[in-house]
């Protein structure tokens, strides 16, 4: 290479900084692996990959900011024999032959296997046992609520049993004779010896029967008066029910007969009614029988009538449709001949056109050249003048030279006079010059002049051979006209004579119909004229039969009985059957009060009985329950024992279970680090000493922040868009950190496959650069707003070479974009004006036969800031949209929009041009990027660019006017 490859020495490398720019200009620099030290046979670890690189917090759980792993080949052992959770397990000597890392490895993942099968085993006894004490222990607890006793006071309490030596005593039930209780119940021990429950309730018992055994025979007595008193009652209850039956009998036979008699009578007068009726319905139906003679006859006229006019309409239909058969052919020819003298009107006008064309120039000629002679004559004029005044200015000066020729001056009089003739010969050689030159274009006005009449005079015959044709045309399309408003005329005559003729023909049927409607409503109503004849027959015959009943019933009410004398029995059996309720009343209620104190006596008896029954159960209750405590307080004491005894076993198993599963990670971390060393042992690979020497910077992989600081200043890192968002969220330090780590480094930031984005466009470049990483990756086949930012970044220094970063980027201490306090930090951005804002591309190409579109522009401003919330969600204004205006749109904003920018150095706006005629949705129209640092105060015009951020064809031209305001 030469002088161009960057020379460098070694020690340089040890150095805090790298070169300057101004030493690499036009220097060629290598970056390849290269070792720390440079020896023969040197080696370098191949980690350094985007594709492992790669990370993003959303996509990636591990943290990896500080992950510590060794790098260098000084930290890669060659004495390893095993691994364990810590790393490596190395031998005494230094180094070890025939144990290969594929070796470790499968040593390793052996080791692991069985040390997982084994804690797998031993977790699932753990298991089992821990259900079995949790089971165990539930039982023992519920026991223990159960007796409501504490372990020690369970164990203390059956200690006592114990040494008490205590029988438990039995409960036996003995049949007793006594007719009050039935049971006796004895409490029997070991020893034999009875124990009775005395009958302490016997006297109680004995006066509570006596007093029930004297209520009952005074309630015998009592039942016997009121059975006999209940009997009479019923006796007189019969009789009065006898002698109101044989009352109701008769009357309902005097009511039978009168109500037949007035059902006779109503019968009668409603058969007579029916009669008339009917006669009145015999003289209707006579009448309306007429009227359908008369109707069927009208009908059969009016047949015949519609039939003969319906013939007739259909004539005259036939007839216009001939008619207008002969005019459509007219028209048809006449249309033809309209057309073609439109046609050749058409070409005329095309010819009269271009002609038109030809007499504007020649006119435009003609006003050119005579604009040049007017201008030639002008100048002629003034060279004129100019003459005349340099001949007034020669005599006078010839006039005075004789009073000046005694003087000093005369020699500079003379050089005056000369100075005056030679300007006065060069004038009039510019006089007979421009003579000329208003001769000429006399000459060239007047052929001009000659041009445009002769185009004039062919332009007036052409247009006189357009006003013939014209007229020729008109009458023509006039005369078409009139025939095809004459055939319409006659369709429109020829469709209501159809009409006419469809509605006549239709009344004929109708006729037809109403003639058939007629003759069945005739033979209808005659057939109804023989029925009610027949029916007013009938009701005059009924009507009579029925008076002749009516008035047999009205002589049989007449000789009815009278119902006196059974009235009079009634009242007598009423009188009896009172006097025998009395007696009943009196009888059952001396019966209710004897019945009432023989309840009572009978409830006393019970309830002593029953007092006696609960002593003995409580009794024997009581013997029960003293056995089963003991029991259950044993059982209890026995569950909790076992409980204690499971619990310790589980405890056991569990904690082998804990060292097998300690023993199985320790297992796994050494199949990890061994499967690390395998790995960092494939991409060792030699390095040429010579591409070494010649190597300035060396790619490593990021491993954490202070080791990275830590490194020389020719060593640098690629990373991820994720692990730098991941950098920045992590904190004010570890952003300071990196920013330090870039003062002397170089580092490279690369998109993110993981990063959530439609498939292959770019991520945001302003957080990098506010980080001050040096070369941001951008995917330059995809053009969007953050290749918008990328272009307007550099296109600060032309779109040429580098930028120079933010002094707070570069100069030394730890420092951000947030420290940088000289630029204005408030701007106020007024959108005013446009200016040959061009089609989008989806619009711009026109379809044959389609209508160009008008776009309807709106702007937008975007701040991306260099802080981290503002990198994530830029600021945002819009304006309204200016409809069907492409040209020179006004948005007329009266505030504009107010920016407030936390780190200006870093900062862009990016100024986007849309169209929001389409109904879909917006459509990109153009684009520019500014950076804060390069806004000045004032009105602004702003250069638009296409997708492609070039400014060819329609966009050379397209820009923005706005108005800039700022403030610190």
């Amino acid at each position: 290479l030469g002088d161009v490859l960057y020379d460098f020495d070694e020690c340089q490398l040890q150095d805090s900084f790298l070169a300057s720019p101004e030493n690499l200009r036009r220097k060629v620099i290598i970056k390849s692996k290269r070792p720390l030290y440079i020896k023969k046979g040197c080696v370098v670890v191949n980690d350094d990959f985007d594709d492992e690189n790669d990370f993003y917090p959303d996509k990636h759980s591990s943290n990896a900011l500080h992950e510590e792993e060794n790098e260098f080949l000084e930290d890669i052992p060659t004495n390893v024999i095993g691994f364990n959770s810590l790393g490596y397990i190395l031998s005494e000597s230094s180094h070890v032959a025939g144990i290969t890392p594929d070796e470790l490895l499968s040593r390793a993942e052996k080791e692991f296997t069985d040390a997982r099968k084994e804690a797998s085993d031993v977790e699932s006894q753990a298991f089992e046992l821990q259900i079995l004490a949790n089971q165990a222990e539930e039982r023992a607890k519920l026991m223990l609520e159960n007796i409501g006793l504490t372990v020690q006071e369970l164990e203390k309490k059956v200690g006592d049993y114990d040494d008490s030596q205590q029988n438990i005593p039995e409960v036996q039930f003995v049949e007793s004779e006594d007719k009050v209780s039935s049971r006796v119940i004895r409490i029997v021990d070991n020893t034999d010896q009875g124990l009775e429950v005395q009958d302490f309730f016997a006297d109680t018992v004995d006066r509570a029967r006596s007093n029930y055994n004297a209520v009952s025979e005074e309630a015998a007595l009592a039942n016997k008066d009121a059975i006999h008193a209940t009997s009479r009652l019923e006796e007189k209850s019969k009789a009065l029910s006898d002698a109101e039956r044989i009352l109701e009998n008769v009357t309902k036979r005097h009511a039978d007969v009168k109500h037949s008699s007035v059902r006779a009578l109503s019968m009668a007068r409603s058969n007579r009614e029916h009669a008339n009726t009917d006669k009145e319905r015999v003289r209707i139906v006579e009448d309306l029988l007429q009227k359908r003679r008369e109707e069927r006859s009208t009908a059969e006229t009016v047949l015949v009538t519609a039939v003969t006019e319906a013939k007739i309409s259909e004539q005259r239909a036939l007839e216009a449709e001939e008619r207008m058969a002969s005019a459509q052919a007219a028209a048809d020819e006449d249309r033809a001949r309209a057309d073609e003298e439109t046609r050749r009107e058409d070409r005329l006008e095309n010819e009269a056109a271009s002609k038109l064309r030809k007499l504007k120039e020649l006119t435009q000629s003609t006003k050119a050249a005579k604009e040049r002679m007017e201008l030639t004559a002008a100048l002629l004029e003034k060279i004129d003048r100019q003459i005349l005044k340099l001949e007034h200015s020669i005599e006078c000066n010839d006039g005075s030279k004789e009073v000046s020729s005694h003087n000093d001056n005369s020699a500079g009089s003379g050089r005056s006079l000369q100075k005056l003739h030679a300007k006065h010969k060069m004038k009039v050689d510019e006089r007979t010059f421009y003579s000329q030159k208003l001769k000429a274009a006399s000459e060239e006005n007047v052929m001009a002049e000659m041009s445009r009449q002769k185009a004039q005079n062919t332009f007036d015959e052409t247009a006189r051979k357009v006003q013939q044709q014209a007229h020729i045309a008109a009458l023509a399309r006039r005369k078409a006209d009139q025939t095809s408003r004459a055939v319409e005329q006659l369709a429109e005559n020829a469709e209501e004579e159809r009409e006419a003729s469809d509605l006549r023909q239709n009344a004929a049927k109708r006729a037809e119909e109403g003639l058939h409607r007629s003759e069945g409503n005739y033979t209808s109503v005659k057939a109804q004229l023989v029925e009610a004849v027949r029916a007013a027959n009938e009701a005059a015959e009924l009507a009579q039969n029925s008076r002749h009943t009516a008035e047999k019933l009205a002589k049989d009410v007449m000789l009815l009985e009278d119902t006196k004398k059974y009235e009079e029995e009634i009242k007598i059996r009423e009188e009896e059957k009172s006097t025998a309720l009395k007696i009943y009343q009196e009888a059952m209620s001396k019966k209710a009060i004897i019945d009432a104190e023989l309840a009572d006596a009978q409830r006393l008896l019970d309830t002593s009985i029953e007092v006696l029954y609960k002593a003995e159960r409580e009794a024997a209750a009581q013997v029960r329950r003293h056995n089963a405590e003991r029991r259950s307080e044993q059982d209890t004491l026995e569950a909790h024992h076992h409980a204690v005894d499971t619990r310790r076993k589980a405890e056991t198993a569990l904690a082998e279970a804990n060292t097998a599963v300690a023993k199985a990670a320790d297992k796994a971390a050494a199949v990890s680090h061994a499967q690390l060393f395998r790995e960092k042992t494939t991409r060792i690979n030699v390095v040429s000493t010579e591409l070494a020497r010649i190597t300035l910077l060396h790619s490593i992989k990021f491993r954490n922040l202070e080791r990275s600081i830590a490194l020389p200043s020719s060593y640098m890192h690629s990373i991820s868009e994720g692990k730098l968002l991941q950098i920045a969220k992590s904190g004010k330090e570890d952003w300071n950190s990196w920013v330090q780590f870039n003062k002397t480094h170089l580092s490279r930031i690369f998109p993110s496959k993981y990063a959530s984005r439609p498939s292959s466009n770019n991520h945001n470049p302003i957080l990098p650069w506010a980080m001050g990483c040096q070369m941001v990756s951008m995917n330059f086949h995809a053009f969007d707003e953050h290749l918008f930012l990328n272009d307007g970044r550099f296109r600060e220094n032309g779109s040429c070479g580098y930028v120079r970063k933010p002094d707070a980027l570069i100069r030394g201490g730890v420092g951000s974009p947030q420290d940088e306090i000289a630029l204005p930090r408030k701007w106020t951005i007024e959108v005013l004006s446009g200016y040959c804002l061009p089609r989008p591309e989806r619009r711009a190409a026109k379809k044959v036969g389609v209508k160009r579109e008008t776009i309807s522009p709106r702007v937008r401003l975007s701040l991306y800031d260099g802080d981290l919330n503002a990198v994530s969600l830029p600021t945002v204004h819009e304006t309204h949209a200016v409809q069907g205006n492409g040209l020179n749109p006004v948005w007329k904003e009266n505030a504009g929009e107010t920016f407030i920018v936390f780190s200006p150095a870093v900062a862009i706006l990016l100024i986007t041009v849309l169209d929001s005629a389409s109904t879909e949705s917006d459509d990109f129209v153009a684009a520019a990027a500014v950076p804060i640092s390069c806004l000045r105060e004032g009105y602004r015009r702003v250069s638009l660019f296409d997708a492609s951020h070039t400014r060819n064809g329609a966009y050379r031209f397209a820009s923005l006017l706005v108005k800039v305001n700022r403030e610190y």
